[in-house]
């Protein structure tokens, strides 16, 4: 009986997971070795892509005690189709995969490579900060219904290595490859705004052309979570910097990032636990146009709007380099199954976002 060392893998489980009370989807056996697969089709969508479907596959290895496993790949393919300015069209289409290697040097060592490339054609632009959005003018002689959108292709190469030093603190760094090739529709806000000058001279928005990004960024994190999927207590604590550099150098587009997500988990009653987060992302230098409305590390995720942060706002409504968002949840998972082998479960969740965006750092 004696307690786990500082690292992610143990020779035992820790008493909660044997907890007879709590759904069995916390009572993972994270001892015998074994390969788990599993599949599901997607089926979602929302108001920004439309309606979502696709195909997601994970392949899970367990063995030595690690947790959430000693490894994982998955792979996802996905694709949305949304009325548009020309009938139905396909609106995105998101192919992903990516490893998760946690049992390295007894589970001090952890990482994280993976390939991201997406292809969306009614991405949002409504400007810089919170002011109203930007009208067509009339007469308006650009492309139908895409005064306020644009199109793009992203290409993401990332490997994040996460090294515990002593339970519950790690330190995380990620390089990673970004190309990203928007599409700018003829007479729409973007391209208006693309054209203008600064009272300096410089340009108004960066990131207009087909550009290469290299991305570094390091993480300082204290995670005490019981769960690291579906967590019922405990907080996950993270603050960030990155670092980015796009080519080629002439077009004069270099920034940096400093950031910080705090997360609480408590269970309340029940099946139910509440969930508290507070995010914030602070950008300084000649930021691309398209990372305005993105933060985080050491994946970039809509924020404050689309499904990662202030639900129901539309994604890159507000944009702007200072970014930050609160989320309350009170969730549950309210019904569990099987399906041969694997178990699955149903839940539900009711939330409050808030949050703002900056478009400098004047007063």
């Amino acid at each position: 009986d004696e307690p786990p060392p500082p690292q992610l893998c143990f020779r035992t489980n820790p008493p909660h997971a044997q907890t007879a009370s709590r759904p069995s989807l916390y009572a993972m056996d994270y001892e015998r070795e074994r390969v788990e697969p599993a599949g599901f089709p997607v089926i979602g969508g929302n108001s920004d892509i439309g309606a979502l479907f696709g195909l997601a596959g994970t392949l899970s290895y367990f063995r030595d005690g690690c947790r959430p496993y000693f490894r994982n790949m998955s792979l996802a393919v996905e694709a949305s189709v949304k009325s548009g300015p020309a009938g139905l069209e396909l609106v995105e289409q998101d192919y992903r995969w990516q490893m998760d290697i946690v049992g390295i040097l007894r589970g001090r060592l952890r990482l994280h490579p993976a390939v991201f490339v997406t292809r969306t054609t009614g991405l949002n632009y409504f400007g810089q900060g919170n002011g109203p959005r930007l009208s067509a003018p009339e007469p308006f002689a650009g492309e139908a219904g895409r005064f306020n959108q644009f199109g793009a292709w992203d290409v993401w190469a990332l490997l994040d290595g996460r090294f515990m030093v002593k339970r519950p603190f790690s330190v995380a760094m990620s390089l990673a490859y970004h190309y990203a090739d928007p599409l700018v529709y003829r007479g729409s806000a973007l391209e208006i705004e693309a054209a203008r000058l600064r009272p300096d001279g410089s340009p108004l928005l960066y990131g207009v052309q087909p550009l290469h990004f290299l991305r570094a960024s390091v993480s300082a994190i204290m995670d005490t979570r019981d769960n690291e999927l579906m967590p019922r207590s405990g907080l996950g604590y993270g603050v960030w910097a990155s670092f980015n550099r796009a080519f080629p150098l002439s077009a004069d587009t270099v920034y940096g990032s400093v950031g910080a997500s705090l997360a609480h988990y408590v269970p309340v009653v029940g099946p139910l636990i509440f969930a508290g987060r507070v995010v914030t992302d602070w950008q300084f230098g000649r930021v691309p146009f398209y990372d305005t409305f993105r933060g985080a590390v050491p994946f970039l995720i809509d924020m404050p709007g689309g499904v990662n942060a202030i639900r129901g706002v539309p994604s890159a409504r507000y944009a702007g380099p200072i970014k930050m968002y609160a989320n309350l949840e009170l969730r549950a998972l309210l019904w569990q199954f099987s399906i041969r082998s694997q178990t699955f479960a149903i839940g539900a969740s009711a939330f409050f976002d808030t949050g703002r965006v900056f478009s400098d750092y004047t007063f």
